[in-house]
Formats: structure tokens, sequence, C-alpha cells
């Protein structure tokens, strides 16, 4: 019995033993490479073409991480290429393609190491990578600008801030991954000056000492710095016609040589003297007031210290006034004998032109007076006014009616007299009355009593009736054989 149980021990010792090495008879994951990659090359900026070697596994229990050298990249369908890579399976892994490449942002050098093949449990493969140059880039650098005559150019640092200075076209031809340029020294020879005519300065713009960032690195280019042409442009000139003003009916001629203008952008103190002038609407003697938008049209500046091809020149018209002429209408003197309807009042005009008359008047000026009929000897204002016309501005001249006893006789009726025997003012004279042969003289008092008549009026009326004094007062006269009609009036007796 004893034996049957130790013969049964043995039996589960040998069953345990061939387990075990049933186990231990598994295979280890193992990495298997076939081919190795070649070297290859590029330029900095672009990836390289890629290179291919093959990687297969057997008992593995996770897939195959394959990891190049720094600068490179792999990918296991030769398009999608990534830092690393990993191919997948279990247990055996088919022989899969491999390619390596160079990356595109790999700087400037030369590059090799162990492409480096790692899976759980099995054992690291290192893959010798050949060595692979990246070249630097061509960066060629040319700066061509312009500027406006009459303004500086000076050499400078175009940086991120005034890089795309307005008058600067700058070439880079090369620059890659996004890399942006910071800095860039900027010279300038011919045609920065003030002075320098317009034209085209070649080889005046040079460039040096380019520096970069978002990666920007100066040992990945071969930097070539070209001269590029400064072109000095026109500087924009404006020139304005004097704005005109003209009366109605005179004319305005133009020509050559004319001062009346202002210039707007002239350079380095210049000068221009005389442009010509040409008049459109609004300058012929027969148009009529009013304003004419640009009718004085300059041209063909000239003289002066200014050369016309360093400059675009805008001409702007100026404008043509027409003002009212001035007529002066003058209202006619006149005359009357006393007692006579006032003669007809008439007007004379100074200043019509263009053969105008009172027919081109709007509305015609009259004249009127303050005496009547029945108005006593003297002078009276003739008032002239009213006129309107869209040519002219008017400017009036009154005139005079003369009220006389007789035409062309000066005679005077005194209204008052002081017959008080002091010898001044004791008659009451009536200027050049005894020129008259038939002329009578009769005065009444305020009752219509007769205290005074005269045939010829030899002795002038001294204030008395019937030799005796007549008391102070206001007495009524008529004298007749002066002109057709008599004359009568009031004369005050005052002693």
């Amino acid at each position: 019995m004893k034996f049957l149980n130790r013969h049964i021990r043995c039996i589960k010792l040998n069953l345990f033993l061939t387990f075990a090495t049933a186990i231990n008879a598994v295979a280890v994951p193992i990495i298997t490479i076939t081919g190795s990659p070649s070297s290859v090359s590029t330029t900095y900026g672009t990836p390289s073409s890629s290179t291919s070697f093959m990687v297969s596994g057997t008992g593995m229990v996770a897939g195959i991480l394959v990891t190049p050298p720094p600068g490179f990249e792999v990918s296991i369908d030769g398009v999608n290429f990534a830092g690393t890579v990993t191919v997948n399976g279990i247990g055996t892994i088919a022989p899969t393609t491999v390619y390596i490449r160079l990356k595109q942002t790999t700087a400037a050098s030369t590059y090799s190491g162990p492409i480096v093949l790692s899976s759980p449990g099995a054992s690291d493969v290192n893959l010798p990578m050949p060595a692979s140059t990246v070249s630097q880039a061509q960066l060629i650098i040319v700066v061509s600008g312009s500027k406006i005559y009459g303004d500086t150019f000076s050499d400078f640092v175009a940086t991120t801030s005034n890089f795309n200075f307005s008058s600067l076209n700058t070439g880079l031809n090369g620059l890659k991954n996004g890399e942006t340029v910071s800095s860039l020294n900027i010279s300038i020879t011919g045609g920065s000056a003030a002075t320098d005519p317009v034209g085209v300065y070649k080889n005046s713009i040079s460039t040096a000492n380019i520096t970069g960032a978002n990666g920007f690195l100066l040992a990945n280019y071969n930097v070539t710095y070209q001269n590029g042409p400064l072109t000095v442009t026109p500087a924009p000139l404006t020139i304005t016609a004097d704005n005109v003003s003209k009366t109605f009916g005179s004319v305005l001629t133009g020509g050559a040589g004319s001062t009346a203008f202002t210039t707007t952008g002239l350079k380095n103190s210049e000068t221009v003297s005389t442009v010509t002038i040409t008049y459109g609407a609004g300058a012929a003697a027969v148009a009529n007031t009013g304003t004419y938008n640009t009718s004085v049209i300059p041209t063909a500046a000239t003289g002066g210290t200014f050369n016309p091809v360093n400059y675009t020149i805008n001409y702007q018209a100026g404008n043509i006034t027409v003002t009212p002429a001035p007529l002066t209408v003058t209202a006619d003197n006149k005359s009357k004998i006393y007692g006579d309807i006032n003669p007809p009042l008439t007007i004379t005009y100074t200043g019509f032109v263009n053969s105008d008359g009172i027919a081109q008047l709007t509305m015609q000026p009259t004249a009127i007076t303050t005496a009547t009929q029945a108005s006593h000897v003297g002078q009276y204002p003739i008032i002239v006014s009213g006129g309107i016309a869209s040519n002219y501005t008017f400017g009036y001249v009154n005139g005079i009616l003369t009220v006389n006893l007789v035409p062309s006789a000066n005679i005077y009726i005194p209204n008052t007299f002081t017959p008080n025997g002091d010898g001044i003012n004791d008659t009451w004279d009536i200027n050049n009355l005894n020129t008259y042969s038939k002329v009578t003289v009769e005065i009444l008092n305020r009752y219509g009593t007769r205290v005074y008549f005269s045939n010829n009026y030899a002795v002038p009326w001294d204030g008395r009736y019937n030799g005796a004094k007549v008391p102070e007062g206001t007495y009524y006269y008529i004298i007749t054989g002066v002109s057709n009609k008599p004359l009568t009036g009031y004369v005050a007796v005052i002693r």
C-alpha cells in the first residue's frame, strides 16, 4: 500500500514536470528586421524622400514601437509620417515595411543614430540609420522701394513694427515653415535725398543682418542679399486758380502769364511763377449776374524753381462771380411858375452797358415830389427810388423842383417885415417887382378891407393905411401882372 502511494506521487510529479516543461517551451517575443535604410538628404524646409526596411515579430504580446533618431520621422504607409509608429499585432506579426525620412523642420546639419524597435517582453532592436544631411535653404532677400519726390529716405532697421513700410516691397524668397523676419538692416544710396529728381535708382537699396522669429535660425539658410531699386515718384501738386469777380458788362480775357493762383504740395521751397488762365462761362460782357463755377481754368504752369517732371499736377478751376453793374438814376431838376401844375418828372440814367436800356429793368424807378400846384415859391425835393434789375445796382440822386414867380425871374416875396422905424426891414420889399410895367399889388386885412393898393409897386408898402400904422397881424396879398395867374399869399406885420 505504501508502495502504491509512492508510485502515485511519482506519477503526479512526472505530470507536473511535463507541464512545466511545456510552459517553458512557449516562444519568447522576438523582433526581426529585414533590410536596412539608406542615407537620405534634403534641403531645410522640405522633407526628404523616404527609405525603408521591414520588421516582423513572433510570440508578440503587443505591437512593435518604431522610434527613429532625432531629425527623422517614420510611417507604415509611406504617406502619413510621425515621430513614432507602432506596427500592431499579437503573436506573429507579418513582415511590415517601415518608411523613414528627414523631417521638413529638421535644422540644417548631418543626422544619424539608431532606429529603436521595442515591444513588451522582447529585446530592443537597434537598426543603424546611415548619416543623412539637411542642407541650408536658399533665402534670397531683395528690397525694392519707392518714395515721393521731396521726401527723404534714410537707412533704418526694419522690424516687426515697420517691416511692411509702405514704400518698401520686401522680397523674401525662401523662408520655410511659417518663419518670419524680425529685423533687417536697410541701407539707401541714390534717390534718398529730398532733392533727388523723379526716376529709378537701380541697386540703391541694400540689406543685411536678417533676424527672424517663429523658429527662424540663420544657420538653416544660405542668405543672399540682393540690391534693389529705389523709385522716386512724382509728388502731387495742386494748382488752384483764384476766384474772379467782375461786374456785369465787363469782359475777362485770359492767356499765359497769370499769377492769380495758389499752390499746394511744392517741395524743397520751390516756386511756380505763372500759369495760363482760360475763362469759361461768365467771362463775356453779356453774362448775367451770378456765380459760374469752375470757369477759371488754369493750365501750363511755368517758371519759378520747380521742374514739372517731379510733380503730378492737379489743376483746380476757380469760379467767376458776376456782380451787378452800378446804375446811377438821377431825378432831373425841374421848375414851374407858382400856381401852375407840377411839370412831368423825368429821370436820367447813367451806367447802362451792353446797349441795355430801361427795357432791361424789372421795375423802373419813379420820381415824386412834395410840391403841389399850390406850393409857394421855393425849392422842393424830387425823390427817385424803386428800381429793380438783376444785372444792376441802383444809386439814386434826387433832384429839385423850383417854384418861381415867373420863368427866369428872381422874384422873392417876403412873408414878414418889421415897420418899427429902426431902418431895418421897415418896408415890404419885393425884388424885381418893379421890372413889370403892369403889376398891381393889393393888400387886405383879415376882414377883407383893402389897406394897400399900388400900380407897378413903385413905393413898397410901409405898413400904413391912410397914413396910420396898421396893427400887427397877418395880411393877405394879391399880385397881378407877373404871371398868367395872380400870386397870392400872406405877409405878417411885426413891430
